[in-house]
């Protein structure tokens, strides 16, 4: 691997880092807006918020289990793409740099 592809993979391990420390920063203003999105008339999730903060109960009735469930899986997911793809584009830049068969 030449110059040119070794600061490649350094500029895109940068910005892997800088996007995966953006992502665990803005996790707990994504867990506070699902908490307060379970809590909701239209879900009644337990585990979830009413608006005065208490939490719902486990005796409430739950209106929707397939939408709490896609609730409780949304931030793995967003983890897990972001990780994806970071991955991909570094191994992207990776294979790219090599010198071609002759």
């Amino acid at each position: 691997m030449n110059k040119s592809g070794q600061m490649n993979m350094m500029i895109g391990l940068l910005f892997g880092f800088i996007i995966v420390t953006t992502l665990i920063a803005l996790i707990p203003g994504f867990t506070e807006m699902l908490d307060i999105g379970t809590g909701e008339d239209g879900l009644m999730c337990h585990g979830g918020l009413y608006n005065n903060g208490s939490t719902i109960p486990s005796t409430a009735t739950q209106k929707s289990a397939i939408g709490c469930l896609a609730f409780k899986l949304y931030i793995p997911y967003l983890v897990l793409a972001v990780l994806i793809g970071v991955v991909s584009k570094i191994l992207y830049d990776r294979g790219s740099q090599q010198a071609p068969y002759q």
